[in-house]
């Protein structure tokens, strides 16, 4: 009874806990590669696309190179777009969720190896309110790290019961489990050594029948990735020397043990950087490293606790470590999985003093400050994340060399109309790097935004010269030239963005609007391919429409009118062509209905039709 009602308790508490301190985080934007991942990624919006999710890296849809590929990540994305569209709250609902059920996972997880709930219970409230997970969690694009670590975890709580009774049931589920952990992310391979430590931990026999096919998919996956993903994935990450690499491990270290004790200045980006064997942060992530080793070992002989929290520290670290080469030397979110180790041990210590007697007070309140300390900061941590310009400005703050903040704290400013910060944006990125196409392609927009299309035309040259295969710099190139009475130039940039990016949905309208005075049926195909590529590219609808509505095939354009409407109710063009289309049916109460659609938006209506309606209008008043 009492073990049920700790479970129960933890259940209650952790999803509490998890919706309290991350409520806040509703009103985040999307940032980063939130734009790439979501806003800007066709595949998915589409679910015939899904196939492109597993032979593709996560940005392909967006048009963009990455050497990450997480096709479950990706679908949860679909899913989302399926339920929410584009409306943030609804991915950040879904983290949250998924970080409420890893933080349950890790309860029965700890249940199953050291059969103390307390314990459990304790580690889990302090997983699921520390700030250091505000990265995974807060962050649309961390989604990963929280799918790995539920598979993960079920991984180990299922090979676990695989050893007992009813083995093959939970051995199919370990394997199954372990296949979604790997779709989820790539370090999921370290689950292997995850297996061993707790073999060895817990001196468990090891099962050969239960562990050679985990090892046989890792071996698979790392057999994949070295070749068939290898090559539909390019490599971008840099090759540093390892002996130059590893120095940022022992830095990396020394800021993580900084960062789950005293969670203080957590930030974006801590960059690709190289560090010498004599910085006194290497040192010092040394001294951490060997000392947590030697205390490690030296309790190993009690069967206790300390060894397995330290060893699945360093273990899960391992993936991050820069044995091979990655995009930073350390991140906050690569410890949601290692930090589970800092909590376990946290949590035998506040359990060691709770069950001593006198000091059960003194557990319960030493807890629950910690808990409240935690939520304090993770709720003010959210607040950095809550609009674009403040989450950028707070990581430049931390992180004044970071180009890629910088850059898009303009994009922020540029949006919002706040052209002459975006401007210095800009040019201070191009200071540092004169060689930033993106850096000079933004700046181009907003010099055409501006007006100045000759200064954008020169900016888009100049992006495409250092980055050749940028299709929105052809495009916007092409843009400008139609606006010039450049048309044979602009068809050839709008091919090169296609070329560039077969999925390129812009250009593709582009060239349909230049076809349209002199071959509609390309044009037809063109707007056609367009929706092909993205069913929810409203642009595409609205002109394919026009042409059908120009051409007599009114009830081919009402249904595409009202598709744009379905995705985007907002969409004046579209609701001022169904009122235009409905009068000419004779069908006056749909013609007034749509026009006021329109005034209700803010947008004005033509005199001359609304004087048409009156009388329907006034008929129907």
């Amino acid at each position: 009874m009492v073990k049920n009602n700790i479970t129960a308790l933890a259940i209650i508490l952790v999803m509490a806990l998890g919706f309290a301190v991350y409520l806040n985080s509703l009103n985040g934007e999307f940032v980063f590669d939130d734009n790439v991942l979501v806003k800007e990624n066709i595949y998915i919006k589409n679910h015939s696309r899904i196939k492109n999710l597993f032979t593709e890296n996560i940005a392909s849809g967006a048009g963009r190179k990455t050497s990450f590929y997480r096709p479950l990540q990706m679908i949860t994305y679909m899913i989302d777009f399926s339920l929410w569209r584009l409306n943030v709250k609804g991915y950040h609902l879904t983290n949250i969720l998924l970080h409420i059920a890893a933080s349950l996972c890790l309860y029965w997880f700890i249940t199953i190896l050291f059969k103390e709930r307390l314990l459990s219970l304790f580690t889990s409230v302090l997983f699921v309110t520390h700030p250091i997970h505000t990265e995974a969690v807060t962050y649309i694009s961390g989604r990963s790290d929280m799918l790995c670590a539920i598979f993960l975890l079920l991984c180990v709580i299922f090979y676990i019961k695989s050893l007992g009774i009813d083995k093959a049931r939970y051995h199919f589920f370990t394997l199954a489990a372990y296949i979604l952990a790997i779709l989820s992310r790539e370090s999921s391979v370290i689950l292997p050594a995850v297996l061993l430590l707790y073999h060895y931990a817990f001196k468990k026999k090891l099962d050969y029948n239960r562990f050679l096919p985990i090892l046989g998919i890792a071996a698979f996956y790392i057999f994949l990735r070295f070749t068939f993903l290898n090559a539909i994935m390019p490599q971008v990450s840099g090759g540093d020397p390892l002996f130059e690499r590893l120095p940022g491990f022992f830095v990396a270290l020394t800021n993580y043990a900084r960062l789950l004790i005293l969670p203080i200045g957590l930030h974006m980006e801590y960059g690709k950087r190289t560090f010498s064997f004599v910085n006194p942060q290497v040192l010092s992530g040394i001294a951490i490293f060997v000392t947590l080793l030697v205390f490690a070992f030296r309790k190993k002989p009690a069967g206790g606790i300390a060894f397995f929290s330290i060893s699945w520290f360093l273990v899960m670290l391992l993936p991050v470590s820069n044995i091979f080469p990655i995009n930073a030397y350390m991140a906050e979110h690569w410890l949601y999985l290692p930090s589970i180790g800092f909590f376990l041990l946290l949590a035998k210590g506040l359990t060691y003093l709770f069950e001593s007697g006198a000091r059960k007070k003194l557990a319960i309140l030493s807890l629950a400050a910690l808990t409240v300390f935690y939520s304090f900061l993770t709720i003010r941590q959210n607040n950095y994340w809550s609009d674009a310009i403040s989450f950028y400005e707070r990581t430049l703050e931390c992180a004044p060399d970071s180009l890629k903040a910088q850059n898009n704290l303009g994009n922020a400013y540029r949006q919002k109309g706040e052209y002459q910060k975006a401007i210095r944006c800009y040019e201070g990125v191009l200071k540092k790097d004169p060689n930033h196409g993106e850096a000079y392609y933004n700046l181009g927009l907003t010099y055409s935004a501006l007006g100045r299309k000759d200064k954008a035309a020169e900016l888009y040259r100049k992006a495409i010269g250092i980055t050749p295969d940028h299709a929105d710099s052809y495009n916007n190139l092409g843009r400008i030239y139609i606006e010039m009475g450049k048309v044979q130039d602009a068809i050839r940039l709008f091919e090169e963005a296609i070329e560039a990016d077969p999925n390129y949905v812009g250009a593709y309208t582009n060239l349909g609007n230049i076809y349209l005075k002199i071959d509609t049926e390309r044009s037809i195909a063109l707007y056609k391919r367009s929706i092909e590529i993205d069913p929810y590219f409203t642009g595409a609808y609205n002109n394919l429409g026009s042409i059908y509505r120009d051409t007599g095939r009114d009830r081919e354009a009402i249904g595409l009118f009202k598709k744009v409407i379905t995705i985007d109710p907002t969409d004046a063009m579209a609701h001022f062509n169904l009122s235009v289309l409905y009068f000419r049916q004779k069908r006056y109460g749909l013609a007034v209905k749509h026009c006021d659609r329109i005034i209700e938006l803010g947008e004005t209506v033509d005199p001359k039709y609304l004087a048409l309606l009156k009388p329907y209008r006034d008929r129907r008043g």
